[in-house]
């Protein structure tokens, strides 16, 4: 059967199928960034606030941040990550999401020698601190394979795992990466690192 074409000078396309490709286009390029979007989001990345200060200077009430959940982070924190977890139900206000900084990692013996942190026979070298931290005073504690010692930038201002213990790999959520807002503050929170000093 021969194909046809129409080669007639005159004739016009339909409007309503011209009007209704053009709508498929449009509404096309709204939908397909979306569903790319919560791809990313349920595969990547999320957003979290954060609601207090005790992460200061780093971070300040009301900044959002971009960070990691891939499934593949799971264990490979490291010391100085800021961490988005959900309190643990030993802790002051259990299932709150929070962020923190992993001061403490896996199998440590954490304990206060006059005051002041250690983290066995070390003190960590925080240059990210907002101020020196008040003496504080507790009974040496060992993580457990899966533990974790969070605290706040802002250490006199923060409930943590200093008054509440560690909390574990489970309770992790992910890690903050990119300060998303308020525009004048956005850049990467991730890479500052403590280190360990032998006195």
């Amino acid at each position: 059967m021969p194909i046809e074409f129409n080669t007639d000078p005159t004739s016009k396309p339909d409007p309503a199928k011209s009007r209704l490709a053009v709508s498929l286009f449009r509404m096309g390029l709204i939908v397909l960034p979306l569903l790319f979007v919560l791809l990313l989001k349920s595969l990547v990345f999320d957003t979290t606030l954060v609601i207090s200060n005790s992460m200061l200077p780093t971070l300040k009430k009301g900044d959002y941040l971009l960070t990691d959940h891939r499934l593949s982070l799971r264990k490979t924190w490291k010391r100085g990550d800021i961490v988005v977890f959900t309190s643990p139900a030993g802790w002051d206000y259990p299932g709150e999401t929070l962020v923190k900084r992993i001061v403490g990692m896996p199998g440590e013996v954490i304990h206060y020698t006059n005051g002041r942190l250690h983290i066995g026979d070390a003190v960590p070298v925080e240059p990210y601190l907002r101020e020196p931290p008040d003496s504080e005073q507790r009974a040496p504690v060992t993580l457990g394979p899966n533990q974790y010692w969070v605290l706040g930038d802002n250490r006199n201002e923060s409930d943590d795992s200093s008054e509440n213990g560690p909390i574990n790999e489970s309770d992790i959520q992910s890690r903050a990466v990119y300060r998303v807002l308020p525009w004048g503050r956005r850049g990467s929170v991730y890479g500052e690192r403590a280190t360990l000093k032998v006195e």
